[in-house]
């Protein structure tokens, strides 16, 4: 099995998305979204994983790349292949498949709480300022106080979070330090509580290999 990311920007890694993916022995291509050809082949794949960034889905004219990366969205949904966004990569698939992205009321930031379908309450890792509505006939998958749409699933080929569950230690550490953490509020944490906090990165990386599992259909 073969694997292609889509990676927005070097500081936003797939993170651990790459050692789950090498733990099932899947073979990995990365390509940067600015590099995406419009000609681009894709029929060796059987994933597509979608990175975030910091960039936003109506920033065509400053990322002309975004509007090819789309239309391969589109193609990739319909083509019945498996399709995982994260952040900026689920507000892209939220805005191709029918939903629409725009600027969230708040910033989120940091270690905050989320509530899944499943039941289950977790930590996870956030940074971002525009959110989703999802699009029409999915299922929203996760919710919070900050926003009602941290995640959603359409059919069995499209799953996607508003967060980031692939966060590595090493990741939060390097987001703590940043110097543009946005003003804060009731969702966006402080240096030294995302510091504070790193030990939630443990149960979330298990819960996010568990959806990938699942989603992937992979032992």
């Amino acid at each position: 099995m073969k694997a292609l990311i889509i990676q927005h920007e070097l500081e936003t890694t797939p993170g651990s998305t790459i050692e789950w993916l090498e733990s099932k022995h899947i073979e990995i291509d990365l390509i940067f979204g600015a590099d995406l050809s419009p000609s681009q082949n894709y029929e060796q794949y059987d994933f597509i994983i979608l990175c975030g960034g910091s960039m936003n889905v109506d920033q065509e004219e400053l990322y002309p790349w975004l509007r090819i990366e789309k239309k391969h969205i589109s193609e990739f949904v319909r083509s019945g292949k498996k399709v995982l966004g994260l952040c900026l990569g689920s507000q892209l698939l939220a805005e191709v498949l029918g939903g629409s992205v725009a600027q969230h009321p708040y910033w989120e930031v940091g270690w905050q709480k989320v509530k899944t379908i499943d039941g289950s309450e977790l930590k996870v890792f956030q940074w971002h300022g525009y959110s989703f509505t999802p699009p029409p006939k999915s299922v929203v998958i996760a919710h919070n106080e900050a926003c009602a749409f941290q995640g959603f699933s359409l059919g069995e080929n499209v799953l996607a979070y508003q967060f980031h569950p692939e966060t590595t230690k090493e990741w939060a550490k390097e987001c703590a330090l940043d110097p543009e953490i946005p003003p804060g509020s009731q969702f966006v944490q402080t240096k030294n509580e995302i510091l504070n906090d790193l030990f939630y990165q443990i149960e979330m990386q298990k819960w996010f290999f568990k959806q990938l599992d699942s989603f992937f259909k992979i032992k």
